[in-house]
């Protein structure tokens, strides 16, 4: 058996003695996760963090500031940037929002299964498939529709303790 090349990249496999793997940097590919960082990957990291530092620097008090001047209407109170005056009312506006994107998303995975049913063609791994992707689908669909319900039963359960 060949001996390893110190820089040549190859390397005879122990347990197969007929393959040949081609290793980078004479390290395991395998084993990428273990193989020393050159000094100039921490400098990467180093410039990376700085730049980030200093774009973050930058816009983020533009992003804060976007507003303009913020008066105070008196009082020490600072006025309400939401058009919501209870939690529950934003809650209902979240779950709105993620009903009106989630039910045709939930409708395209409904369809899609019903697609791999079809293309299954009596195969049973794909038909496997087909199910888990159907039941998947409807358990999101139940998921979401019940987020609506859950939503409306406590507020109604809060509201009945005040």
């Amino acid at each position: 058996m060949n001996p390893v090349r110190n820089r040549g990249h190859i390397v005879k496999n122990m347990k197969n003695k007929s393959r040949i793997t081609f290793i980078k940097n004479n390290y395991s590919t395998r084993n990428s996760f273990l193989r020393p960082r050159p000094i100039s990957y921490g400098m990467n990291q180093i410039k990376k963090i700085f730049w980030y530092g200093i774009i973050s620097l930058y816009t983020l008090p533009q992003i804060v500031l976007a507003q303009g001047s913020v008066t105070n209407s008196g009082g020490g109170r600072f006025p309400n940037p939401l058009r919501f005056t209870t939690f529950m009312e934003f809650v209902k506006a979240i779950l709105e929002v993620v009903l009106k994107i989630g039910i045709p998303v939930a409708a395209m995975f409904i369809i899609y299964s019903g697609f791999l049913f079809v293309k299954a063609q009596g195969n049973e791994a794909e038909l496997t498939k087909a199910k888990s992707a159907f039941t998947y689908a409807v358990i999101g669909t139940a998921i979401l529709l019940g987020s609506w319900l859950l939503a409306t039963g406590i507020e109604s359960t809060i509201n009945s303790l005040r």
